[in-house]
């Protein structure tokens, strides 16, 4: 009788150890290891959906600012364009009459320039009884050289060199003259005010895109790791926050229906995965953060070379 009662308490803690086994109460069992999995499962869809709609919300505010500032981008282009063309177009019509000018100073300087050479030569090879002739003549001609070539440096500040074009000459006095004009000098300043301004909105941009994203993601956040938001893509979030909780609750539905062993398997398993995806995850904002990193200060360098070096006026052409 007392070894059928051992047998039958013996059977009882079994029978019971194995109830709480499915019940999920033996530590470190399948199935608690499981049921709180989905008990954890369970409160994420929700969750998951709020952080969708957070997503949205951010999405929208960035995108109606940078909409905005497109907008404000486009307009500040045309008007650099507007007034780069008014500056080319006031530089050609001043241009044009300063060459002509130029050509024919330039012309006559070249022919005064031959004319006393010629007579130079002829004052040398005249014969004693011709020297004077010679001579008068050679005078007229380096008085009318010295007169045209004073008018040039009145006009243009300079003449031909002994060793220079005349052409190469015209060009290079008339875009100097065009250069000092007041209405080129006008509209090269117009040119540069818009360009200056295009820059400062640009300024203005960068600097409110970094305050709406220190208001949406916290400014202490922003302020340590600016570029990890900039680089972020809201919509993208959104999307996966809601395709995430759509998971969850399929993945529910598939822990439910799986034996103990094979969803307690299925969990770890995805555990390993999502832990490898997270660090990819995380190299790949690294590498894009450096890669912008790198562009904007290939852009401000760009820009600082291009930038005006001028201490005069300039149309920027």
């Amino acid at each position: 009788m007392m070894e059928r009662d051992r047998a039958d308490r013996g059977l009882t803690d079994a029978t019971q150890r194995a109830a709480e086994d499915v019940r999920g109460l033996v530590k470190d069992g399948p199935a608690r290891f499981v049921n709180e999995e989905i008990a954890a499962l369970t409160k994420r869809p929700d969750d998951a959906a709020k952080h969708a709609e957070r997503w949205a919300k951010i999405a929208e505010a960035l995108t109606t600012q940078a909409a905005r500032h497109e907008a404000e981008d486009a307009d500040a282009v045309r008007v650099v364009e507007a007034a780069r063309k008014q500056a080319e177009q006031i530089r050609a019509s001043v241009s044009a009459p300063l060459m002509i000018a130029a050509e024919r100073d330039g012309h006559a300087y070249a022919e005064t320039s031959a004319t006393k050479a010629d007579a130079d030569e002829r004052l040398l090879a005249a014969p004693r009884f011709g020297k004077s002739k010679a001579r008068r003549a050679q005078r007229a001609a380096t008085e009318r050289a010295d007169q045209v070539r004073a008018r040039l440096r009145e006009c243009w500040g300079s003449t031909p060199e002994w060793h220079q074009a005349v052409d190469a000459w015209v060009s290079s006095v008339t875009d100097r003259a065009t250069e000092h004009t007041p209405e080129v000098t006008q509209a090269a300043e117009a040119l540069n005010e818009a360009e200056g301004a295009t820059r400062a909105a640009s300024e203005r941009h960068r600097t409110a895109r970094r305050a709406l994203l220190g208001k949406l993601y916290g400014a202490e956040r922003v302020r340590r790791n600016p570029l990890r938001y900039e680089l972020t893509r809201p919509e993208r979030e959104a999307q996966q926050w809601a395709r995430s909780a759509q998971g969850m609750r399929a993945e529910i539905a598939e822990l439910q229906s799986l034996p103990l062993e094979q969803a307690a398997a299925r969990i770890r398993q995805q555990r390993v995965e999502a832990a490898a995806v997270h660090r990819e995850q995380e190299q790949a904002l690294a590498a894009r953060a450096d890669q912008m990193r790198e562009s904007f200060a290939q852009r401000e360098a760009e820009r600082r070379r291009s930038g005006p070096q001028r201490s005069g006026p300039s149309l920027g052409l």
